[in-house]
């Protein structure tokens, strides 16, 4: 009888790394708009975010205009540059699920920025996609229609003392459609623009609080493992 329970435990303990092993699809937001704060780079006006069907691209070339640093104050300062100075670029499928990054840095954010914040060149920031999410319908909390996670790798903001980001950091970013699409059930021409593959957007990139990811899955998955075997151990005894 322990033999069977103990059978099926490891059963269930397998059906559960298979759930939480799978690679990164999202079927809803990430939550990235709730959690994201400062350090903060805003995003906005001549930004266009695409998606090409036929190869899974999915690009956001925007033009970021403002550095907001971390508090005690929060102080705002201009981002200087030819625009557009953010490129972010990954792949999902028409359905929504994020497929990977690309060669090279998923997201670069080019130009410089001087004031009481600190004087950071050229380019600011670079990181790799680790996951995707989009808005199921309008009623989804929030206003973003689709959120990437990130993991930081570079560019100066990274590098300077006190800047409040880190190469290894988590950082988000919140797509906000200006276009006429909506916000779901997710369909790449009704998310993005009716009829068009493109349209326009703001958002923000910035460090965000902890979001549970596979990795962090996958160490509870093996707590839940290590735990049933102690029990299997003292069954035994």
């Amino acid at each position: 009888m322990r033999l069977s329970r103990f059978a099926a435990g490891i059963a269930t303990i397998a059906a559960l790394f298979a759930i939480l092993t799978v690679a990164p699809a999202s079927a809803t937001l990430l939550g990235v708009e709730n959690q994201i704060g400062l350090p903060d780079i805003s995003y906005g006006t001549g930004s266009v975010f695409t998606y090409n069907a036929s190869t899974d691209l999915a690009t956001l070339s925007a033009n970021a205009t403002q550095l907001t640093g971390p508090p005690p104050p929060g102080t705002v300062q201009t981002i200087d540059g030819a625009f557009p100075n953010v490129t972010l670029q990954f792949l999902v499928d028409n359905s929504g699920n994020f497929i990977g990054g690309i060669a090279g840095s998923d997201l670069v954010v080019n130009g410089t920025s001087t004031g009481s914040y600190g004087s950071f060149g050229s380019p600011l920031l670079t990181a790799e996609v680790t996951n995707f999410g989009f808005a199921n319908g309008p009623t989804d909390p929030g206003s973003s229609w689709f959120d990437v996670l990130l993991t930081v790798t570079g560019g100066s903001l990274a590098t300077s003392a006190g800047s409040g980001l880190i190469v290894g950091q988590t950082i988000g970013i919140t797509i906000i459609g200006e276009g006429t699409g909506n916000r779901g059930p997710f369909n790449f021409n009704n998310n993005i623009a009716v009829g068009q593959l493109h349209g326009t957007a703001k958002g923000d990139i910035g460090a965000i609080s902890a979001v549970p990811e596979p990795t962090s899955l996958l160490l509870l998955g093996s707590g839940i493992a290590g735990l049933a075997l102690r029990r299997r151990r003292s069954s035994v005894r």
